[in-house]
């Protein structure tokens, strides 16, 4: 007779000591003792499934084994346990029952059944019940546990990192990637100016853009990443999950149904957010007009100004709005109003304000700071001297010796946990050791969490600089001839903040080197023109304060 070993482990098992080589060692002897040929897949002995969970049928070694058990390479197939082949009892005597129809019988080495008896397939089906007992027991036992960590704000996604994200196992954390956080605030902002996510597609991979596996970006990629909290500092777990009674359309595996919103766990992360909860909040009302058939009236307007407008009554953002100025022409009006009034459903007094009476000011505030002749001629080398447009080294030596610190910190730790556990430390002493350490962990991480910020605004002056320097060749044409994004990206790179109060600037905050450059501008124009100001709106805005931080 032809006989077919198959050996299975997870790494849970591999621990307790089911181990490949223990199972093959008792397979083999065991064949050769009833005088069967052993028949292995080409080039092997046996069937093998390392590190993969009993909970699935979509094993590779498992697969191999059912095509060739059609194809009649043998005549039975030998396992040592019968949990080593499947756990689910609905799997396994589906899989027997297919191993039947070709003709193959199934048979384990350590519990004694013959699956071409009626008394063998009731043994095998009270087996397979035990298996699944076993099986949800542990599924009880896990997923308590799992909730309470995802609850204390740990990320629980198994081997998958968002994208912006990376996992650190050392700190059990999300920690994100500059580079990718960059590509998620770009598609955030072209669907706020008005992008499908088709179009969003394509304009990353017109700047030659590629995701983590080397893949263009595909309008399913980019809608999941608008639709996931995580952006914003928050956890969902146990969304979705696999139903065993129903495959996919090409009956390979089973199909990813969403779970009752009461089974489903929201908290809040402890990872850094890359994306505002306002600006998430609009993306997800937007999707949601899009998906019931409506119209996002604002989507189809420009708002350059959004992401840099801040309330100076609660201090929430200022976001882009449209209103209705003649039903009968089906005129609309833009606006930009405080995001506590629009989506936070808080109250705030502050007035919206007309973005044709707005953006005028923020644009003169821009033409004059680039139009000044000191920035003209020495633009290039006053920004090379600054660190928050070109990386600075001793910043990156900085965090890499911070890094390098906490690393340490968790090493003194844990050898600090060890020594007390086996009795060579008294209570007292480890307790003062243990404050101390934990106090400098807590301040290490706050200095490289400040330093990652820098960072990554490092990482976007420097991606904006040949931008700023078409800028300042021509500003009138260029104000003319950039579009949404490339005006958002120009503001953004100057403003840190406006302040807006009853329908105008009440102050504004530049980055540096704009900051001490504006100041120049004001002093230099101040001490030329002595004269009285005609009221235009680019004089007016020079009387706007700018906050000094």
């Amino acid at each position: 007779m032809r006989v077919a070993l198959y050996i299975r482990v997870s790494t849970r098992e591999q621990v307790e000591g089911y181990s490949l080589e223990n199972q093959k060692d008792f397979l083999i002897p065991y064949a050769r003792r009833n005088g069967w040929e052993i028949v292995g897949p080409p080039g092997e002995e046996i069937y093998a499934d390392a590190g993969v969970s009993a909970g699935t049928t979509e094993r590779p070694a498992f697969q191999r084994l059912l095509r060739d058990a059609k194809a009649r390479r043998f005549d039975l197939v030998l396992v040592h346990k019968l949990d080593r082949f499947c756990r689910s009892q609905r799997d396994l005597l589906n899989v027997v029952t297919e191993l039947e129809s070709f003709k193959v019988g199934f048979k384990s080495a350590t519990e004694d059944f013959d699956t071409t008896t009626s008394s063998g397939r009731l043994m095998l089906q009270l087996l397979g019940s035990f298996a699944e007992f076993e099986r949800n027991r542990l599924a009880e036992r896990v997923i308590p546990g799992t909730i309470k960590s995802v609850q204390a704000g740990n990320w629980h996604g198994a081997r998958f990192s968002p994208y912006g994200y990376q996992y650190d196992k050392e700190k059990k954390l999300l920690e994100v990637i500059p580079e990718e956080a960059e590509r998620i605030k770009e598609i955030f902002a072209l669907y706020l100016s008005g992008f499908s996510t088709q179009r969003i597609a394509g304009e990353l991979g017109r700047k030659g853009y590629l995701t983590r596996t080397g893949k263009p970006f595909m309008s399913y990629f980019i809608g999941g990443i608008l639709k996931n909290p995580v952006y914003t500092g928050w956890l969902c777990w146990n969304l979705r999950h696999y139903e065993r009674g129903q495959k996919t359309s090409g009956g390979k595996g089973y199909r990813y149904l969403k779970n009752d919103p009461s089974k489903v766990v929201v908290a809040k992360g402890k990872h850094t957010p890359i994306i505002s909860k306002e600006e998430f909040d609009e993306v997800q009302r937007r999707m949601a007009l899009h998906r019931h058939g409506g119209v996002c009236r604002t989507s189809s307007k420009e708002y350059p100004l959004s992401g840099i407008l801040f309330c100076g009554q609660c201090g929430h953002k200022f976001l882009a709005s449209s209103g209705t100025s003649n039903h009968k022409l089906k005129w609309r009006t833009r606006y930009y109003r405080c995001t506590a009034r629009q989506t936070l459903d808080l109250y705030c007094p502050n007035s919206a304000v007309k973005a044709d009476l707005l953006e005028p000011q923020v644009y003169a505030v821009m033409e004059r700071l680039l139009a000044h002749p000191a920035i003209r001629s020495g633009r290039l080398d006053r920004l090379t001297k600054h660190r928050a447009v070109f990386p600075d080294e001793k910043l990156e030596t900085e965090y890499g010796e911070l890094k390098t610190r906490l690393k340490q910190n968790f090493s003194e730790q844990d050898r600090l946990a060890k020594a007390y556990s086996k009795g060579q430390l008294a209570e007292e002493v480890y307790g003062d050791n243990c404050i101390t350490l934990r106090a400098e962990e807590t301040r290490l991480k706050r200095q490289i969490a400040a330093l990652e910020l820098q960072l990554v605004e490092q990482e976007r002056s420097m991606e904006y600089l040949k931008l700023m320097r078409r800028v300042v060749d021509d500003f009138d044409g260029t104000k003319q001839g950039l579009d949404i994004i490339r005006k958002k990206q120009l503001l953004k790179l100057i403003f840190k903040r406006v302040v807006i109060q009853d329908r105008a600037i009440r102050s504004f905050e530049l980055y540096e080197p704009f900051k001490t450059m504006y100041a120049e501008v004001i002093s230099q124009r101040n001490s030329q023109r002595k004269e009285e100001l005609s009221p235009t709106c680019s004089d007016a805005c020079m009387s706007v304060p700018m906050v000094a931080r």
